[in-house]
């Protein structure tokens, strides 16, 4: 046991080590963020000041080192368009991200455990196909798509819901639900599938 856990949490390691060397490498392949930085009127002088104060005149490797020790510490730096900390717009967008995420969460437990258990007890008939075509649709069709046609049905469309924001629980309807229509096909998938185990038994 003690050896298997080692080894996955070994195997996470290099996961995620893997996984920021291929962001630091993307982030360098957007382009020179000098360019962002920097205004047009920027000579050859300022540019050189920041990037040796940002650490881009380093080679590849010193840069990927300081971009780890950066993220393991918590420093994200400051954002390119305003200036602010990284750290105070990640905590801005906490609450609302935790709100959405617990809306959508709500909506797969009231959606997605009922139609399982449905499909499971009425297994053949067309209570349970529909539920089995509700989470191949689920699963099949991409959330930001799903996203636009809410948007475009109950939001433009019939006047119901608002397009965007954060206030009231109007807000949080369509955006959980998007998220939550993915989950919320493989819950009542594993939940189906679980009952009829058990009542095959």
């Amino acid at each position: 046991m003690r050896r298997y856990i080692i080894r996955r949490a070994a195997q996470a390691v290099l996961s995620l080590f893997l996984l920021s060397v291929i962001i630091f490498i993307v982030v360098r392949l957007t382009g020179d963020p000098l360019i962002l930085l920097l205004s047009e009127e920027a000579t050859d002088e300022d540019r050189a000041a920041l990037a040796a104060a940002l650490g881009l005149d380093q080679p590849m490797p010193v840069q990927y080192v300081y971009f780890a020790r950066d993220f393991l510490t918590g420093d994200f730096g400051n954002s390119i368009r305003g200036g602010t900390p990284v750290e105070d717009l990640i905590r801005a967008r906490m609450v609302p991200s935790l709100k959405l995420a617990g809306a959508a969460m709500l909506i797969v437990l009231a959606v997605a455990v009922p139609l399982g258990v449905v499909a499971a007890v009425h297994k053949g008939t067309i209570t349970d196909t529909i539920a089995r075509f509700i989470a191949v649709a689920g699963q099949s069709v991409p959330a930001f798509w799903m996203g636009i046609v809410l948007i475009q049905i109950f939001a433009v469309q019939l006047d119901l819901l608002p397009t965007s924001g954060m206030g009231g629980i109007s807000h949080y309807i369509l955006p959980a639900f998007t998220l939550s229509l993915f989950v919320i096909a493989g819950v009542m998938r594993l939940l189906r599938s679980s009952m009829l185990e058990t009542l095959d038994t």
